[in-house]
């Protein structure tokens, strides 16, 4: 038991410092080629190639050679798609930003200089490739293994509340906003390991993830104050933390909470309809 809780929690650590070093090396490609005088569009076209790439073949190696590991085991297999996934991607994203139509606020639109650059980053680099590693990593690796060493109850739960902790990391919240994330950030981890566990292939989660970020982070984000990085943004003149989500941002928001667990719903009663087994082991693959 001790061996197997050494042997999840080391691999676990370097599939998550796999996915860091990537993310750091595609943007410093992207950087690099701006530097040079090319386009910002190209850059983030280079530093969102790099990162899932990179992502995938850091933890491949690591899974294989360090750990004896098959990823294949893991669900990061080839993509097999479902539609009600697909539209479950753009919907959930779309509502949430429409829920806030509702509260008091107003759009604002970035520099016309940034249109270009900042949509490629949002589709390409914040939605494709941070939606795609971070699922590779959570729900690929660390769920993988976990799963594999000891059971599905486990392998959801650990690796959410690790995601949601993850990304406390270089912020400045206060404990409001803190428990705030840590709850949302639970919540989206279940919600993105049970489309994967429901579909069998991690890539749905990916699809998912990388809508959301596309839409709610680069395109069409929602915030107590504008923000630089979207190409437009709807400012909630609120004060509420509920509505806000706090420091953290409407990620971690009442209505973020509430479309997260409709679509585990969803996701739970797909998985009655199919009968898959409440302990969803290797059997289910």
């Amino acid at each position: 038991m001790f061996k197997r809780v050494i042997k999840t929690l080391l691999f676990s650590i370097c599939a998550i410092a796999a996915g860091v070093a990537a993310q750091f090396a595609g943007l410093a490609a992207g950087s690099l080629i701006t530097e040079l005088g090319l386009s910002e569009v190209l850059g983030t076209l280079a530093s969102a190639v790099i990162y899932p790439l990179l992502t995938f073949l850091g933890i491949k190696l690591i899974a294989g050679k360090g750990f004896k590991y098959d990823i294949s085991d893991f669900r990061i297999n080839k993509p097999g798609l479902k539609l009600y996934w697909l539209g479950a991607a753009v919907i959930l994203p779309l509502t949430v930003t429409a829920a806030f139509q509702f509260a008091n606020g107003h759009w604002i639109m970035c520099d016309s200089s940034q249109i270009a650059p900042l949509t490629a980053n949002g589709i390409l680099f914040t939605g494709l490739a941070a939606g795609i590693s971070e699922e590779v990593v959570f729900r690929g690796a660390v769920m993988g293994a976990i799963e594999k060493e000891f059971n599905s109850v486990s392998a959801v739960l650990i690796p959410s509340v690790a995601f949601a902790a993850v990304h406390i990391a270089g912020r400045s919240l206060n404990s409001l906003s803190t428990i705030l994330l840590l709850a949302a950030g639970t919540l989206v981890g279940i919600m993105f390991s049970l489309i994967e566990i429901q579909s069998r292939s991690f890539w749905n989660n990916a699809l998912v993830h990388a809508a959301w970020n596309t839409i709610i982070l680069g395109i069409l984000h929602t915030d107590a104050a504008p923000s630089e990085g979207s190409v437009f943004t709807y400012v909630l003149d609120s004060g509420s933390v509920l509505l806000t989500g706090g420091d953290f941002g409407i990620e971690s928001s009442l209505v973020a909470v509430i479309a997260y667990s409709v679509v585990i719903i969803m996701a739970i009663a797909l998985m009655s309809k199919r009968k898959i087994p409440s302990r969803l082991a290797h059997s289910t693959y």
